[in-house]
């Protein structure tokens, strides 16, 4: 006959069943805590957090993904990331990002673009890394920082470096080295290369009569006029002062000297605030196989000159 247990036994057992029952309630609390920690992070951070399975479909989507992306968690949930939010040209460079984390390389900040519920494009910093439970591979935890007003930045830094701040035009700095690349291709493919040197006549009257803010805003209406009259490779240059060059790739003399009477024309056709009508002189240079960017800015500044002295308002 089984020996009925005694109640020192029955002590130690309800000990420890208690025990036991106040550490699966503290693993159920930590447990809790930890979900509700999880939660409050991925609810306050600043980057889209975003988890898939492993068929590229969305499991969370955190509010930042919401404020980033437009799409609200609803409408997220369980779809196609790669459909989602790239465009169709695009997807390919986006599943391989998914591919590589499944295959168990994390993704470490990779620059690219992806789309909003409204089309708009996104700069994002990409980052992955796999998903692994009890040992499997089970998705993806990708995040998305938005990194658009940081590249607008510096594309405003960039064109800062190298236009000129009160035109707009390319600044001295910026044109030499458009001007090195173009010699460089004249060599290699021997393609025509015109290059005119044009300054505002009697500036320095227009300064003394009207002031410099007037000077100013006829040197940015001479600027944009002249814009309007070039093509998109040719290449506007504020030299200094009142001095302008232009770049006009592919074109030979004649062609030159074509681009030099519209913008002569266009110039003197235009109406600026309170000084009404200006002219430009134009000198122009051919480039020549021996030519460096110093000989052929020297030979159209000389034709300049020499057509401003002779007082025709031409080229030279």
């Amino acid at each position: 006959m089984e020996k009925m247990p005694g109640y020192e036994e029955l002590r130690q057992r309800v000990e420890e069943l208690e025990r036991e029952r106040e550490k699966r309630l503290a693993a159920e609390r930590d447990s809790a805590r930890r979900q509700g920690y999880l939660e409050a992070v991925l609810k306050n951070a600043p980057d889209a957090v975003v988890t898939l399975d492993s068929f590229h479909r969305v499991v969370e989507w955190n509010p930042a993904a919401e404020r980033i992306f437009g799409y609200s968690q609803e409408e997220a949930q369980g779809r196609d990331i790669d459909e989602m939010i790239t465009h169709p040209e695009e997807t390919e460079e986006a599943r391989n990002y998914t591919c590589r984390v499944l295959s168990g390389e994390p993704v470490d900040s990779a620059e690219s673009v992806r789309y909003t519920k409204d089309n708009v494009p996104v700069q994002v910093l990409i980052s992955g890394s796999p998903i692994i439970r009890e040992g499997r591979l089970t998705g993806v935890v990708a995040i998305y920082t938005d990194i658009s007003e940081r590249k607008r930045m510096e594309q405003k830094l960039q064109d800062m470096a190298s236009t000129d701040q009160l035109t707009g035009a390319f600044n001295r700095y910026k044109f030499l080295e458009c001007l090195e690349h173009e010699l460089k291709r004249c060599k290699r493919s021997r393609a025509p290369l015109c290059l005119l040197m044009l300054d505002i006549d009697h500036f320095k009257k227009v300064n003394d009569t009207w002031g410099h803010s007037i000077g100013d805003q006829v040197l940015q209406g001479l600027v944009q006029t002249i814009a309007k009259n070039l093509r998109e490779v040719d290449i506007l240059t504020r030299w200094g002062g009142e001095e302008f060059i232009v770049l006009t790739p592919d074109t030979d003399r004649q062609g030159g000297l074509a681009v030099a009477e519209r913008l002569r024309k266009a110039v003197s056709e235009h109406v600026f605030p309170r000084v009404g009508s200006v002219t430009i002189s134009l000198g122009l240079a051919q480039h020549e196989e021996k030519d460096t960017a110093d000989s052929l800015i020297s030979r159209a500044d000389r034709q300049m000159y020499l057509a401003k002295e002779k007082g025709r308002n031409r080229v030279e």
